[in-house]
This record gives structure tokens, C-alpha cells and sequence, in this order.
């Protein structure tokens, strides 16, 4: 559902909350979860709902248009008042919310998301997967993405590679050292899995100047520098601090098991 759909669901929700619907009563715990610590940018916070529209206010108390909100938590939004929407018409609205905790919707179920990267920021893809299974403890999520990111909730869970449209690949289950260095490591050693396939970590500017800094490094060891070739050895060390002092092998690969 797109955000703009949400407002309109929002509306509706404050028109049955002033003709004593059931479905009104929706609308309060809706805004404490929306409005709990940390789920807005720059403590922003749904302030009101009328026929003019939906208002939010950041942190200093001005207001901030809905069309001013970055794509990532307009993202954010669209799937925390869907997926709000889908429970209270399957449970109704009195039994979503934790009787002493509005942060926690605590309704079963399963939800399942295509690419839910999509338009996040890298900040928010590594949180987004912790914040729908603290705050709905009890739905199952089964999510597709391309970002290692958010592999990194699956700490309770499992991991599958899928295998590439029209190929031969077989889909599997990612586990062992592979799995961990998913959950643990940092981006490098998620793409170093080949859970997502063969990814170029660096650009091929990059690997003439990796290149170039082997050159150098093994000249120094071999006979020496000259001043020139030092200075263009210390800028190189300062563009790629992650460089070896040789290339590997053109055709080597580095495989989880």
C-alpha cells in the first residue's frame, strides 16, 4: 500500500473514532506505536488526523509535510500501517496492542515482503529487521533482499540463497561459517559468502590502483624507491587501507562453507 493510501486509511479511522465505530477505537494506540522513541526521523511524531489531511511535527514542534519525508521512512510507514491494517481486520482492533506496553503489537502471524531494502537507508536496513521482530514478537516475517544488512536480524531464523531467474543455480539454505559471517561480519565478509552471488567490491579504477600499489610495495622490497615513487606509494595506502601488499590470484575465490 502506498503512503498516500495509509493517510487515507488514517482518515477514515478518525471519522469511525467520532461516530463511535469499533474500528475507531484503532486510532490512539495506532498513534502511541507510530510516536514511541526512535521510529521517527528527528523525534517526529504523528500530532493529528483531520479532513485537511495527517499532520506530523518533528522534534522543535514544526511541522513536517508527509510529501517532506525521506523515501526510507515513508517505506517504513507504508509497511507499519499495512501491516497494522491486515491484523486489526483479522483480529479486530481491541486485541493488536500489548495491555501494558502500546510498542508491541502481539497478534500471531505470518507476513511475507518482497525486497524490503527498497529505498532504505543502509542505517535503517540494518535496523529494520530488529524493529517488526521486537515490536511484533509473535508474526513470523519471510523477507527477500539484496542487502547483507538485513541478514543480520536473522540471528533467530534461517537464511536462504535463492538462485538466479532462468538459471541452473539451486536454492539452499546458508549455514555454518558462511551464516556467521552473515550475522557478524561486517558487508565485505557478507559479500565474501557468495550468498549474493559474485559481487565486484571494487570498481576497476580501484583495481588499477590496487594494481599499481603491489607494483610499488614489491619494488620496495626488491630495490628501493625513489621520493617520487614513495609519495605515490603513501597516497595509494591512503585511497585503498584495506589493500594487500600483493593481488590475488585473478581466478581465486573465497567461499563460505
Amino acid at each position: 500500500m502506498a503512503l498516500s493510501e495509509c493517510i487515507e486509511w488514517l482518515k477514515l479511522l478518525q471519522f469511525k473514532k467520532l461516530e463511535n465505530d469499533e474500528e475507531g477505537a484503532l486510532l490512539e494506540p495506532l498513534k502511541n506505536f507510530i510516536n514511541q522513541p526512535e521510529f521517527l526521523p528527528h523525534e517526529a511524531r504523528l500530532e493529528s488526523i483531520s479532513s485537511k489531511g495527517v499532520r506530523f511535527v518533528d522534534g522543535n514542534g514544526c511541522e513536517v509535510p508527509v510529501e517532506n519525508l525521506s523515501d526510507g521512512y515513508r517505506s517504513i510507514l507504508s509497511m507499519t500501517f499495512e501491516l497494522i491494517r491486515q491484523l486489526a481486520k483479522t483480529y479486530g482492533p481491541q486485541r493488536l496492542f500489548a495491555p501494558n506496553d502500546p510498542t508491541k503489537v502481539i497478534v500471531p502471524g505470518v507476513v511475507l515482503i518482497d525486497e524490503i531494502d527498497a529505498h532504505l537507508h543502509p542505517t535503517w536496513q540494518r535496523r529494520v529487521g530488529l524493529w517488526f521482530r521486537d515490536h511484533f514478537p509473535n508474526i513470523q516475517f519471510i523477507v527477500t533482499t539484496h542487502s547483507p544488512l538485513i541478514c543480520q536480524a536473522a540471528t533467530i531464523g534461517s537464511i536462504f540463497r535463492l538462485p538466479k531467474p532462468g538459471s541452473e543455480e539451486q536454492a539452499g539454505m546458508v549455514t555454518g561459517i558462511a551464516r556467521d559471517r552473515l550475522l557478524y561480519g561486517n558487508v565485505l565478509d557478507a559479500y565474501s559468502t557468495g550468498a549474493f552471488g559474485d559481487v565486484p567490491t571494487r570498481s576497476p579504477e580501484s583495481l588499477e590502483k590496487l594494481e599499481r600499489l603491489a607494483i610499488l610495495n614489491q619494488k620496495e622490497l626488491a630495490e628501493g624507491l625513489s621520493d617520487t615513487e614513495r609519495a605515490e606509494q603513501q597516497q595509494l595506502r591512503a585511497q585503498l587501507p584495506t589493500a594487500a601488499s600483493a593481488l590475488p590470484s585473478a581466478d581465486t575465490e573465497v567461499s563460505g562453507q
